[in-house]
């Protein structure tokens, strides 16, 4: 059963900067890449939510790689639905984050 996303307004406004950096310095065809990759990885998130690594300092929160230059920091959250006194358990993932990556900071730093 595939996991609802849930982007959070900052997460949202990350993406955004990304596109509208690399639609300005980068071909379009970088553009197309980065976006085809971000949909491979959120289709791959909602099968496996627990892929990502364990944030070292936030244990309820989880980081992967879009790209080697960017990452999405999320959490999985579990709802609890009850149907006829049976329990049915929903997953949903939230992007809290779309960041760019140490390696590519230090990079351009």
């Amino acid at each position: 059963m595939e996991k609802e996303i849930v982007w959070t307004s900052i997460a949202q406004q990350d993406f955004w900067n990304i596109l509208f950096y690399l639609e300005g310095n980068w071909s379009s065809d970088v553009l197309d890449k980065f976006n085809l990759t971000l949909e491979i990885k959120i289709k791959l998130l909602q099968k496996q939510p627990n892929i990502g690594f364990k944030s070292v300092k936030h244990s309820r929160f989880r980081q992967t790689l879009i790209t080697r230059h960017y990452k999405l920091l999320y959490s999985v959250k579990e709802k609890s639905y009850c149907y006829f006194e049976a329990k049915a358990y929903k997953h949903e993932i939230t992007i809290l984050h779309c960041l760019p990556t140490k390696y590519y900071m230090q990079k351009i730093g």
